[in-house]
């Protein structure tokens, strides 16, 4: 078994059904994840990996549709203070509001969720538990233009991500966690700028953006089940 030191990344791995901008969401050269995936979001510290691959049928179709890692900004938006902050307030994923009685509410005209999903991507107040918000500064967004090429030069995560099914578990090995690294690194090299690829591969669809499939986090040591948000 590799030897792991405490620098080493976790590997957050989930599907997405639905990639319409709400989450992850891709504005001015920052990745937030702020809705959906609140197991993610309370978990993932700075340095970690997040990849995003898309749900068996079309048009997500297994796709690789991003890569982020967490930036050190993150730590400081675990109690919702993303919805407090001025400099986030005009983001799509953004909907969210403080009010004067010490509680969130939906935002008037928010494009994302309705108010029956505050409690799944916030939690219920007063702790309000899922209220973190994790960022990336270094990250690849595919959107519509993310493929499933991945899936031919390394066979044990393509396997790995055909198979994700809801209430399904998985050990993660050694060679899972290497190729999801090699896979991050051959994405950096061929994309060495920070940046979007691609547009959300379905911008109208609202519905909730994870609502359904598991997330995995990948140690590259002993044995991982998935974790169901």
């Amino acid at each position: 078994m590799r030897g792991v030191t405490a620098m080493a990344p976790r590997l957050f791995v989930y599907k997405m059904t639905v990639d319409n901008g709400g989450a992850p969401c891709v504005v001015k050269s920052l990745l937030s994840l702020a809705i959906c995936k609140p197991a993610i979001r309370r978990s993932a510290t700075e340095g970690d990996l997040i990849f995003g691959f898309g749900a068996n049928p079309v048009p997500m179709s297994n796709r690789l549709i991003y890569i982020a890692e967490v930036s050190k900004d993150s730590k400081e938006l675990t109690d919702g203070d993303y919805y407090r902050l001025p400099r986030y307030a005009l983001r799509p994923d953004c909907i969210y509001e403080w009010t004067g009685d010490g509680k969130f509410r939906r935002r008037s005209g928010a494009r994302f969720h309705t108010h029956q999903d505050l409690i799944r991507d916030l939690g219920a107040f007063p702790s309000y538990k899922n209220a973190a918000v994790l960022l990336s500064q270094d990250f690849r967004y595919f959107g519509c233009k993310g493929s499933c090429e991945y899936m031919e030069a390394y066979t044990r995560l393509g396997q790995y991500v055909r198979a994700l099914r809801r209430n399904h578990r998985v050990n993660h090995d050694e060679e899972l966690y290497s190729e999801l690294l090699r896979l991050k690194a051959q994405v950096w090299k061929c994309y060495p700028q920070r940046m979007s690829i691609g547009s959300p591969t379905d911008p109208h669809d609202c519905r909730p953006c994870n609502a359904d499939d598991p997330t995995a986090c990948v140690e590259g040591k002993g044995v991982r089940h998935f974790s169901h948000d």
